[in-house]
């Protein structure tokens, strides 16, 4: 390691290494037990951060529309059948526990924009969704996932932007882009992932996007 590295790694949250490839893995046997349509479905949040390597995922955050959350809300469990569950504080959000079978301790959350009455139509949402997947970095099995560009929008919209856990992922996130750029990535993305798309996450952090999707992480 030279200076300039040594350098790197103290300035701002330290972070754990943590395989993209495994990661990966992990999150699309979650996505294959819950058996949701995969192109009315996006994963966003710590999850995309883990298929980059940027960090370890604790569960995964998968946004759907409306027609797909009143499916499953509805009965209370996801199309493959399995139970799950809700939170009084969280009644916009519905669970697979961490400890299902077959999913390896990486848990759910399925949560929708409409639902939640923000600042923003059905019909709006659904276009929003319609154009972030078609642009979205797409595994092999067919899940989309939010590009890096997407997710330091949703992060910035969050309303706990000035969380240190919000604050430590986009720090990461920088770090990661900053390294990509300069050719310092040992260890490639599970993702499709070129120089453009990280140009355009850099800019996302100079000029922040509102969009349908992200105004799910309103108040």
């Amino acid at each position: 390691m030279n200076h300039h590295d040594s350098e790197h790694e103290e300035v701002g949250p330290r972070r754990t290494p943590t395989d993209p490839e495994r990661n990966l893995a992990r999150i699309s046997r979650t996505v294959e037990l819950l058996g949701i349509d995969k192109d009315a479905m996006q994963v966003v949040g710590g999850a995309v951060l883990g298929v980059y390597g940027i960090r370890q995922p604790s569960d995964v955050d998968i946004v759907v529309g409306p027609q797909t959350w009143r499916e499953i809300s509805r009965d209370h469990s996801s199309p493959s059948g399995l139970p799950l569950s809700t939170y009084r504080e969280r009644a916009h959000v519905l669970s697979l526990p961490r400890s299902t079978p077959g999913a390896y301790g990486l848990g759910a959350d399925i949560k929708t924009n409409y639902m939640r009455g923000l600042d923003t139509t059905e019909e709006e949402f659904e276009a929003d969704f319609r154009r972030t997947a078609s642009r979205s970095p797409t595994s092999e099995s067919g899940i989309h996932f939010a590009s890096l560009a997407d997710t330091v929008r949703y992060a910035q919209e969050h309303p706990h932007f000035n969380r240190k856990k919000t604050q430590d992922d986009l720090a990461f996130i920088k770090r990661y882009l900053d390294s990509y750029l300069a050719d310092e990535i040992t260890e490639q993305p599970a993702l499709p992932f070129s120089s453009s798309d990280a140009e355009e996450a850099l800019a996302a952090f100079r000029k922040p996007k509102t969009s349908a999707l992200g105004r799910w992480f309103r108040k």
